[in-house]
């Protein structure tokens, strides 16, 4: 069995790959993939460009957190801070759907 694989957020690689080699202990997501699908995803804030770095700039600080109880806490505050706003509302409502639930991808059985 692998113990890690890393895909990008497509599930047919990750369905393929356990089609033929089995469950791997951890998913991991690609960094790049990933932070790709944010930049892009940054035309869902509505405000200048500096809210838009800044949105962007505090997504790479949680990704480089390696405490899980600190990251708990700051992807909370995260969320529930652009949530409130209007400009940053559409990208915590992306972010909250394809992210945020998956702080960790542990498909072991």
């Amino acid at each position: 069995m692998c113990a890690i694989l890393m895909t990008d957020d497509a599930e047919s690689y990750y369905n393929a790959w356990r089609s033929v080699f089995g469950e791997s202990a951890h998913r991991l997501l690609c960094v790049w993939h990933t932070d790709r699908a944010w930049r892009k995803n940054l035309s869902k804030v509505t405000g200048d460009t500096l809210l838009k770095a800044t949105v962007y700039k505090t997504l790479r600080c949680l990704l480089e957190m390696t405490d899980k109880d600190s990251f708990a806490v700051k992807l909370n505050e995260f969320l529930d801070a652009a949530a409130a706003d209007n400009k940053t509302a559409h990208f915590a409502e992306y972010f909250c759907k394809e992210y945020a639930g998956r702080r960790e991808t542990d498909t072991s059985t």
